[in-house]
C-alpha cells in the first residue's frame, strides 16, 4: 500500500485481460431468471401502516395464480428459474 497525503493506493499485480465469455450454441448473452415468492410474508408486521387487504389479496392471488403462470410458461419454453421462498410461504 502507498500512502499519499490522504489517500492510499494498494499496490495490485497487473493481470492479463479476461476472455469474453462463451455460451452454449453461439450465443451472445445469457440471462439469470430469478423469482421471489413472499406471499402474504413480504408485508412488513412492524410497518408503519398495517398492510392494506388489497395488498394482502394481490400476494395471496400472486402464489394462487401467478405462480402457476409463471411455471408454465417457464415449462412451456424449456427455460430454467430460480425461485426464493421463505420458509413461511412454504410451510403453507
Amino acid at each position: 500500500m502507498t500512502l499519499d497525503g490522504d489517500h492510499a493506493t494498494v499496490d495490485r499485480p497487473r493481470h492479463e485481460p479476461l476472455a469474453a465469455p462463451t455460451w452454449p450454441g453461439g450465443a451472445r448473452a445469457a440471462i439469470s431468471l430469478t423469482f421471489d415468492v413472499d406471499g402474504e410474508v413480504g408485508l412488513a408486521a412492524d410497518a408503519p401502516r398495517p398492510a392494506s387487504l388489497t395488498a394482502i389479496s394481490e400476494r395471496a392471488y400472486g402464489l394462487r395464480r401467478g405462480l402457476e403462470r409463471v411455471l408454465a410458461l417457464l415449462a412451456r419454453t424449456d427455460v430454467r428459474g430460480t425461485f426464493y421462498v421463505p420458509g413461511a410461504v412454504a410451510d403453507r
